[in-house]
């Protein structure tokens, strides 16, 4: 259904709603984990064939990946998002719910190099995926 490319990795979505990652998994200078999810196998630092990530109890409609996260899309309008908090570089590695203001249902979503945007009925968001995600 949905295919998407960050900086090091990428995801797919099956019609089945099953989301697969694979890609860089580890920081160069550091060695320490930095991928959107602690589940990929390490292989050098690399997950090198497509891994199922799974979300607890949702149906995902759609994904997105900027450099260093994934943002994936449920069926009743949820965000999930994985990947480094800006400024501590900590991974998350399962992907966490998105709390949007008023918790209005997300349409779509889209993502560029460093940022994700979500859109609702009434608004659009650019989340800060800080602390916290």
């Amino acid at each position: 259904v949905a295919v998407a490319c960050g900086l090091a990795h990428s995801a797919a979505l099956t019609d089945a709603g099953v989301l697969y990652t694979w890609g860089k998994q580890r920081d160069a200078k550091t060695s320490t984990p930095n991928a959107v999810s602690a589940d990929l196998p390490d292989v050098h630092g690399d997950a090198l064939a497509p891994t199922q990530v799974v979300v607890a109890s949702v149906d995902l409609v759609d994904v997105a990946c900027s450099n260093f996260h994934i943002v994936a899309l449920d069926s009743s309008g949820g965000c999930h998002v994985a990947g480094l908090e800006r400024g501590s570089r900590r991974a998350v590695h399962a992907p966490r719910p998105l709390r949007l203001p008023g918790n209005a249902p997300v349409l779509s979503i889209a993502s560029g190099i460093d940022a994700v945007a979500v859109a609702t009925a009434d608004a659009v968001y650019a989340p800060d995926l800080s602390p916290g995600l």
